[in-house]
């Protein structure tokens, strides 16, 4: 998974969505390879991502990166 800077495409203005504002994100095809319990299709076939459920993993993902940094450092 990666981070992005992107802007809505031009048909994402049927749908509320300010096309001329700089965003940052996940690709949500990406997200699902990996965890696909916290992507959604809604009825035109749009994938989401649920940031908030995203939030949890990355907050573990970091502790353990820190234990494994930590047992590299006392070598």
């Amino acid at each position: 998974m990666s981070g992005y800077f992107y802007r809505w495409n031009d048909s994402e203005k049927n749908f509320g969505k300010n096309t001329d504002k700089i965003e940052v994100g996940v690709l949500a095809q990406e997200v699902q390879d990996a965890l696909p319990e916290i992507v959604s299709e809604d009825s035109h076939g749009r994938l989401s991502v649920a940031y908030e459920r995203l939030i949890p993993l990355l907050i573990e993902s970091i502790k353990e990166l820190t234990i494994r940094v930590k047992k590299l450092e006392e070598k």
